[in-house]
């Protein structure tokens, strides 16, 4: 069913399972076989299917199979018509599905993937976002056969398509476009040497040797792993080429093209490019790399691994534009300074050995006037910045930049004439606005996440922070209809993936939701691996996977990820939020002592925030501080006066039954009614 006709309702098969109806309710059938049924008969011949067929499929090993499909359609017939979907149709030979009025992501992924169009393409990439039935495990043999040929299908399917995309080189499409499908199609098929040499050849068009280096190395081992094979005799032509390129870059700055674009002529270059586009929409940062002026060949080869690993981990951060520097001289105070390249912010690496020991210094530049706007420095034994210190150093850089910049870019979007802000200055004028948690300053953020998105409605980070906005509004107790906002959420964030599927942030926010809305513990942290492994300096990935470690029951493990988040947090616009995060395993790990402490400064840094209260009072509670509990207990009715153990059982998130009776017992003896 094309996307420009309205079905009844929307089924997702891709994935996490879910059926959506017309109006945005949630019209997904509870047991595992009811929405096995729906899979199947969505990839079934005109949608229909004989009832011996089903039975064999779902209940091959079952006493009374036809007994358990008659039950299974009950239930998935009352739940369709209870959102007002009678699209299922059976009689006493076949069962059906009405294809006419529902439309089905797979079924649409398997009429893109005829497409050339490159629109229809990007499609399919937003659409295969998982496995066929990814969270259905029906645990039957035969069904689970069914399940197995049909995701192959799908996945080979879609790979073909986009390797055949790339086969035909970018005409008419932008080179952002064709690096979108290149990496997509990694994700798929980590073998693809097709994908693998289209980003080999992307980094060496933007001057990143080391990057386009590390590509062909995760070629070949993808290649060793998944096949036992070495790259074909093309990736190694282009690996020798950009070794040469590396060894020679002071002298040959131009690579051939001969190398690094397709076979076929390429289309001429926009007035504007993508990247270009972005590095307007986006704060640029310029890593260079300042040679020292005394030491040997091994302190500037240090610089240069350190300036290359540097430059990875901030390209992790969807929000900045990287960009790489020439390497210079130190410049000695009369010597006068180089011209700055074009950006925002330019952050210079050195090293200066001295004695035994050799310290590397970092400096963050504003690049419009000059302004150093922080600083700091590494030392460490001569001879001992090996490949392991440079890779912890490099992540320590980054992370503190992360913030640092956010912080400037907050600082500086606050000071813009408002006829004048763009998506991402609204985006940054919100965040704080946001972390504030009084209505005047909700409605105010809301305001510009509503304008960003109305003018950047291509931008993942706008639909990010709008579903955040969102899921901090129901912490608040601030909806009247919490099912239409849920409804909302899911929306926002499904888009944001959409646009960009490896952004990590909007990866956080989807296991955020998934943990606290949906209450999905296990795919919560599926979504957090993800995020942090495409950013592992991800603070909120980091921070909502410590608090979901908690409502799952696994305090212990939450603490060790609060030990790895901290250190990120302590620049953050809003600290008092990672603390309450502290501040519930502490107290579900038994040191009630710790989590009072914790949670007394995060209500005074935001004593709006009615999360910090709940673990402090329990915490106080059972440390027999009843008086202190009950002036939290006073402040905490004042923002929600309905709160008791009553709501805390009917509301709050499901948690491990020790740690639910943890928390009402600490209410107890806080005095809570």
């Amino acid at each position: 069913m094309p996307f420009d006709r309205k079905p009844a309702a929307r089924l997702y098969i891709l994935g996490n399972t879910r059926l959506v109806s017309h109006d945005g309710r949630d019209a997904t059938p509870k047991s595992v076989k009811s929405r096995a049924l729906l899979a199947y008969l969505a990839l079934s011949p005109g949608g229909v299917s004989n009832r011996s067929k089903i039975s064999e499929l779902l209940w091959s090993e079952a006493a009374d199979a036809k007994a358990s499909l008659r039950q299974c359609l009950k239930e998935v017939r009352t739940t369709l018509l209870s959102s007002g979907l009678a699209v299922l149709f059976a009689d006493v030979q076949r069962v059906g599905l009405d294809l006419g009025s529902i439309w089905v992501d797979a079924l649409e992924v398997d009429r893109l993937v005829r497409s050339h169009d490159p629109a229809d393409l990007e499609a399919v990439v937003s659409l295969y976002c998982g496995d066929l039935l990814e969270n259905v495990d029906v645990r039957d043999p035969a069904f689970e056969d069914w399940r197995l040929v049909e995701r192959i299908r799908l996945r080979r399917r879609v790979c073909e398509a986009l390797e055949a995309a790339l086969a035909r080189g970018p005409e008419g499409c932008d080179a952002d476009w064709v690096e979108r499908i290149a990496l997509s199609l990694l994700t798929l098929d980590p073998t693809s040497e097709e994908a693998h040499r289209t980003i080999i050849r992307r980094h060496a068009v933007r001057g990143d040797v080391a990057a386009a280096i590390r590509q062909y190395q995760a070629c070949r081992d993808a290649l060793a792993r998944e096949l036992d094979i070495k790259p074909s005799g093309e990736t190694e032509a282009l690996l020798r080429h950009l070794r040469s390129e590396e060894a020679h870059r002071s002298t040959h700055p131009a690579t051939p093209p001969s190398l690094l674009a397709p076979s076929q002529p390429a289309p001429p270059p926009p007035a504007m490019s993508s990247i270009r586009l972005r590095e307007v929409l986006y704060p640029t940062i310029t890593v260079v790399e300042k040679l020292p002026a005394i030491g040997g060949p091994a302190d500037a080869a240090a610089v240069t691994v350190l300036a290359s690993a540097l430059r990875e981990a901030l390209s992790r951060k969807r929000w900045l534009a990287v960009r790489n520097g020439p390497p210079t001289p130190v410049i000695l105070p009369a010597d006068g300074s180089p011209a700055a390249p074009e950006g925002s912010y330019r952050v210079s690496l050195t090293c200066l050995p001295f004695l035994d020991n050799i310290r590397f210094c970092a400096e963050l530049q504003e690049e419009a006037t000059g302004r150093i706007l922080w600083s700091n420095h590494h030392d460490c034994a001569l001879g001992g910045a090996g490949f392991d210190l440079i890779d912890d150093l490099s992540r320590t850089l980054a992370y503190r930049l992360d913030r640092e910049i956010e912080l400037c870019e907050i600082r500086r979007a606050s000071r813009l004439p408002s006829q004048s802000l763009s998506p991402y200055d609204c985006v940054m004028r919100a965040i704080p606005l946001i972390f504030k948690l009084t209505p005047e300053a909700y409605a105010e953020a809301d305001r510009l996440l509503t304008s960003a998105q109305d003018a950047g409605p291509h931008e993942s980070m706008v639909y990010s922070w709008r579903a955040f906005w969102y899921t901090l509004s129901i912490g608040q107790n601030w909806n009247s209809d919490r099912n239409a906002t849920k409804a909302e959420i899911r929306f926002l964030i499904q888009r944001a993936m959409e646009l960009d599927s490896r952004d990590a942030f909007a990866l956080a926010i989807a296991g955020h939701i998934a943990s606290f809305l949906d209450h999905d513990y296990g795919r919560a942290l599926d979504l957090f691996r993800h995020s942090l492994h495409l950013d592992p300096n991800s603070p909120y990935a980091r921070d909502f996977s410590a608090v979901t470690l908690c409502y799952a029951g696994n305090a212990p493990e939450a603490l060790n990820q609060i030990a790895a988040t901290n250190e990120i947090w302590q620049q953050h616009p809003a600290p008092f939020y990672a603390r309450t995060t502290d501040c519930i395993a502490f107290f579900l790990a038994g040191e009630h002592d710790r989590a009072a402490e914790i949670g007394r400064r995060a209500v005074r840094t935001n004593p709006n925030f009615q999360g910090a209260y709940r673990p402090l009072i329990a915490s106080l509670g059972h440390m027999g501080k009843v008086e202190e509990a009950g002036r939290y207990l006073e402040d905490l009715r004042k923002l929600q006066p309905e709160f008791s153990i009553d709501w805390f059982r009917a509301n709050y998130l499901p948690l491990h039954r020790d740690y639910n009776d943890h928390y009402i017992e600490g209410f107890r003896k806080a005095g809570v009614g």
